[in-house]
């Protein structure tokens, strides 16, 4: 999964990568906004995507996610969080575009305030015009900005790619730093 995602193996282990040998399928612990599991998201060896019956849509919460040192990022799914750990950002994910919010609250509610929160957005623009990676980055950003009474940033990637994991396995792939300048120059305050 790691060869195929284009993500370090620890990363995986990280946010407690599993897979179900009877259902042939990775699974993602996914957390509330106490840090417990409530839900398990899937992902097949075909790419699609489910929950196992009777979960709930929460967060993909690595292990330490608040002990890691700068800008912490807010990306969409278990995939895009694996991606920001192999590039060593902090990072939590977002079930969809524009879920996950009462879950993130409870998550961020004690992260001080001089630390940055950045919402990624996806460039996912559909050919009716509709673009839920960016209207959800919009959403999420405003949304939290409210509840936790911080600014909170948004940041599209580049046109070239379509979110954070793209960007990683790309091959003008930056590194740490330079993605982090680049994400600070260009971000907007929700």
């Amino acid at each position: 999964l790691a060869d195929r995602l284009g993500v370090s193996v620890d990363s995986l282990h990280r946010i407690h990568t599993g897979f179900d040998s009877q259902r042939n399928q990775y699974t993602f612990p996914e957390r509330n906004g106490r840090g417990e599991i409530v839900g398990i998201a899937t992902r097949r060896h075909d790419n699609s995507k489910r929950t196992i019956p009777g979960s709930t849509r929460a967060v993909t919460v690595p292990d330490d996610w608040s002990q890691f040192a700068g800008p912490l990022l807010l990306v969409e799914g278990a995939s895009d969080t694996a991606a920001a750990i192999t590039l060593g950002i902090a990072a939590l994910g977002r079930p969809g575009a524009r879920s996950g919010i009462d879950h993130l609250a409870g998550l961020l509610s004690d992260i001080p305030h001089d630390r940055p929160i950045i919402v990624i957005g996806e460039r996912d623009q559909k050919p009716d015009g509709k673009w839920p990676g960016r209207e959800g980055m919009i959403a999420t950003g405003e949304q939290l900005t409210e509840r936790l009474r911080r600014p909170i940033l948004q940041w599209m990637p580049p046109e070239s790619v379509k979110d954070i994991r793209s960007y990683l396995v790309s091959e003008n792939s930056p590194s740490k730093p330079a993605l982090l300048r680049m994400i600070n120059d260009t971000a907007n305050i929700s």
